[in-house]
């Protein structure tokens, strides 16, 4: 008769009723992982508020208004992703000047309705 083999002592026992392999964690929807780096399901959120903050900077410029701040609208507590959303802003407005010739082009081309 065979004695009972031992773990050795750096093996933790194993609990009654555990399981012996660890099974693969089946994919999570795209939804719920967690964004260590902006994904795909971030980038709408940051577009969207970055545009939104473009928008209000610009008619506050157009109509003289004051109190409207790159900072106080990309950095509010509403937004989600602040740097993300804050870097896409600046970059926006830094380019502003090309993106209305693009959208003058545009708008002047034959059979354009803009």
């Amino acid at each position: 008769m065979k004695k009972a083999q031992s773990a050795p002592s750096h093996v933790k026992p194993k609990k009654p009723g555990q399981a012996t392999d660890k099974k693969p964690r089946p994919a999570e929807p795209p939804s719920q992982r967690p964004h260590a780096v902006l994904g795909t399901t971030a980038l709408r959120p940051v577009h969207s508020q970055a545009a939104y903050a473009v928008q209000r900077l610009l008619a506050a410029d157009l109509e003289g208004t004051g109190g409207v701040t790159l900072k106080s609208l990309t950095l509010s507590p509403r937004v989600e992703h602040k740097a993300a959303t804050h870097a896409l802003t600046v970059e926006t407005l830094r380019h502003l000047p090309l993106l209305e010739r693009a959208f003058r082009g545009v708008a002047s081309l034959p059979g354009r309705d803009v």
